[in-house]
């Protein structure tokens, strides 16, 4: 009965690995709680496919349904599903063979642990943990540059906690072999190492759970600020409207003025009249700076803040000049870049700002200059 039960958690072991392993690399098609339990089923089918007793058959089955779950529960393409199946099939037998191997080392063959079932079970769930750490090492090589750059640290513990496991059920189980183990003894051998194993795979599943419910709450503030950004762009468009219709209905007195300083002779009047209708802000300011809805609303606000202080602002940005940024990292560089220029620009006697993005050979060339007399 305590091998069967055993075998039981191996194979819910083995399917939270493998759920773990493609959540981690790819992005979710179902919910998590559908996918587990989907992956626990098709485990459940490989527990009792092992009762043949075949190993070709076992190691076929494991692959085969392996492919089948990730292609159902993770977007993923059919050949890469192959691919990071057949790479879990490898690193489960190797695990297997690689705990084998180290025992071995210390002068004991692997029949001599078929005769003691406290030593086999803790032998079995310990390349369990070995397979979670070798799998964690594959995840993290095979996942996204993106995700590997944002959690070098957390991969660090997450390498670190199975690695010391795995080294301490060793050691139980090459101490354990030494000796001549009561029913007791033995049980508490296998209940030490399967709770290693257990505190490994909630430590994983619970860091999934947060790294997700961050995911989606991230995803939630960029809809709330771009819902955000739309709201000021339109609200700068009924403002540039409002002013537009004011001096179309001021255009009629506009144009007897310029008639009458144009029948009186007065050129140079005339002239500064022009030049002070072509400053009207219904003229000169745009609700739209840019494509980016994010990086539009900074600029408006920052054009709006120099017209107040008196700072002449001028900016270029070119079409999807920023597309590859997302909107945190848009709000950090260019408020802070923006920010410090407008510092410098109050220190200066005639305060210009311009603000250039442009693309130059494939990448993104950014230019900010505070001109001062």
């Amino acid at each position: 009965m305590t091998r069967i039960i055993s075998f039981i958690l191996t194979y819910i072991a083995e399917a939270l690995i493998a759920w773990l392993y493609f959540d981690y690399i790819y992005e979710r098609r179902r919910k998590a709680y559908l996918a587990i339990l989907t992956y626990l089923a098709g485990y459940g089918v490989l527990f009792g496919l092992q009762f043949i007793g075949s190993v070709i058959v076992n190691i076929g089955a494991f692959f085969a349904v392996t492919a089948l779950l990730s292609l159902f529960s993770h977007r993923c393409k059919v050949r890469t599903a192959i691919f990071h199946s057949a790479f879990l099939t490898f690193v489960m037998a190797g695990s297997e063979i690689l705990c084998d191997l180290i025992i071995s080392s210390f002068g004991h063959e692997f029949t001599e642990y078929q005769t003691n079932d406290s030593v086999m079970i803790a032998l079995m769930a310990s390349s369990k943990i070995m397979y979670l750490l070798l799998s964690l090492i594959g995840a993290h090589i095979f996942s996204p540059h993106k995700r590997r750059r944002e959690e070098p640290k957390m991969m660090i513990l997450f390498c670190a906690l199975p690695l010391l496991s795995s080294i301490l059920a060793l050691v139980l189980i090459q101490t354990a072999s030494r000796m001549e183990l009561n029913a007791s003894s033995g049980l508490m051998i296998v209940l030490t190492v399967f709770s290693l194993l257990i505190v490994n795979l909630l430590f994983l599943v619970l860091y999934n759970y947060i790294q997700h419910a961050n995911e989606e709450y991230l995803a939630l503030q960029l809809s709330l600020q771009k819902e955000e950004a739309d709201t000021a762009y339109y609200q700068a468009l009924q403002k540039q409207a409002d002013s537009q219709r004011i001096l179309i209905h001021d255009m009629k007195n506009h144009l007897s003025v310029m008639v009458g300083l144009l029948e009186s002779g007065n050129i140079e009047e005339l002239k500064e009249y022009l030049a002070g209708l072509q400053k009207d802000p219904a003229l000169t300011q745009k609700a739209r700076k840019c494509s980016d809805p994010i990086l539009n609303m900074i600029l408006l606000r920052f054009a709006e803040e120099c017209e107040n202080k008196g700072i002449a602002f001028q900016c270029d940005v070119r079409e999807n000049t920023v597309s590859f940024m997302d909107a945190p990292s848009i709000t950090t560089l260019f408020g802070n870049l923006l920010s410090n220029a407008l510092e410098a620009a109050e220190q200066s006697e005639e305060p210009n700002i311009e603000l250039s993005v442009t693309p130059s050979q494939g990448s993104v060339r950014n230019r900010l200059c505070t001109d001062s007399a």
